[in-house]
């Protein structure tokens, strides 16, 4: 493994190129501040800048979740769990030529658990054949969409719990704005996820702004789980309108 050096707004990420592959990542790159105290069921706020060189980081971290809420291979209860979650990760080729395309994905997990750092999502497998591939953590269960009246009250959009999609949008927003420094071509970025994931990218479909070009639902679709309930009223109304920063 040796050192590589990106640029973006916030300051410097040091990741690592993984010679026999032929690709370089980045792990656990904070998209936005940590949603914790003041910042806790809060809008997502853009990440503050930083001094010096954030390194890659190997040390997976997921959303708040109940362990083993899945079982099988989406028993991640061996992981550090924490609210500071919203993290993302890169993985490149390593040869320096612009305008790459870029694949964004959001795990599946029933809005209750997963992370971005699944060994399925591994990222070198599509970085090989020439895509940039990011991985995005959100909030999940209660840390993620809890909805309660005094939320409501308090939010300048009048919504409650919908702060993972939320996360969703601004972890785009992150992209769209540095995945130029990573030779990627913003201008060509596809969102993809599957199950709760899928759900994610029908919902981002009605709130695109530009954010990306094509959209690849995997076994989720938010509008038939608004034909069992009225959830997709109630979900896509604060992905419609908040704006963020």
């Amino acid at each position: 493994m040796y050192e590589y050096r990106v640029k973006v707004e916030e300051g410097m990420i040091e990741g690592n190129l993984i010679k026999d592959k032929g690709v370089v990542e980045f792990l656990r790159i904070p998209y936005a501040l940590p949603p914790v105290g003041e910042l806790r069921w809060k809008a997502p706020l853009p990440m503050a800048h930083w001094q010096g060189t954030r390194k890659s980081d190997r040390r997976e971290i997921a959303g708040i979740q109940t362990k083993g809420w899945f079982g099988g291979n989406m028993d991640f209860s061996m992981l550090e769990r924490s609210e500071d979650c919203l993290y993302l990760n890169i993985w490149k080729p390593e040869s320096m030529k612009k305008d790459i395309p870029v694949y964004v994905w959001y795990h599946g997990g029933g809005f209750q658990g997963g992370f971005n750092g699944d060994p399925m999502f591994n990222g070198e497998f599509l970085a090989m054949r020439g895509i940039i591939l990011v991985t995005v953590n959100y909030r999940l269960g209660t840390m993620g969409f809890f909805c309660h009246p005094d939320l409501e009250k308090e939010s300048p959009y009048g919504t409650s719990g919908n702060y993972g999609f939320m996360d969703q949008i601004a972890a785009l927003k992150w992209v769209k704005k540095n995945i130029s420094a990573f030779g990627g071509d913003p201008d060509n970025i596809t969102i993809g996820g599957q199950s709760a994931g899928g759900m994610s990218v029908s919902l981002l479909m009605t709130k695109n702004d530009g954010l990306f070009k094509k959209a690849v639902c995997e076994s989720g679709d938010a509008i038939l789980s608004g034909r069992r309930s009225d959830n997709y009223r109630k979900w896509s109304r604060p992905v419609l309108r908040w704006k963020g920063s």
